[in-house]
């Protein structure tokens, strides 16, 4: 899976990224910087079709106004240190990467699951069946 963290996501989680086997950006490693616009990340990870991570809530408007970023996982989780956000993403990765492989048009993963899924899976233990509960407003599962 190829991906492109955002500046409000700890650059550890990409080396811990990188050693499952991904192909880790981080907004440090563009030539901006964390000073890289959202159009300038969105546009990096349109061309060498990376999903974005990121916290920011105007990926998600410029998705679907603009359909840029294409890929975009949008991290909604409330409080939580960047521990509990790195083992929480690192524990759902394979989920999103058989997601991300098993779309047939990869070129659009579907949004609802990336907004939800990381949510829904801390709210696991409050599901019934044993599997991801969805999260509150969520109309993927």
């Amino acid at each position: 899976m190829k991906i492109l963290l955002d500046a409000q996501l700890p650059r550890s989680l990409a080396k811990q990224l990188q050693t499952m086997g991904c192909d880790v950006l981080h907004t440090f490693d563009l030539a901006e910087g964390n000073r890289s616009s959202d159009r300038t990340i969105a546009s990096i990870a349109d061309r060498d079709q990376r999903v974005v991570f990121s916290k920011d809530a105007d990926f998600l408007q410029s998705h679907l106004l603009r359909g840029s970023p294409a890929r975009l996982l949008i991290v909604s989780i409330g409080n939580i240190n960047n521990k509990g956000l790195s083992a929480l993403l690192l524990k759902v990765l394979p989920e999103l990467i058989k997601l991300s492989s098993s779309d047939a048009d990869r070129s659009r993963i579907p949004i609802a699951w990336f907004t939800c899924y990381a949510e829904a899976w801390r709210l696991r233990s409050r599901s019934t069946d044993g599997g991801p509960a969805a999260a509150p407003g969520c109309r993927c599962h």
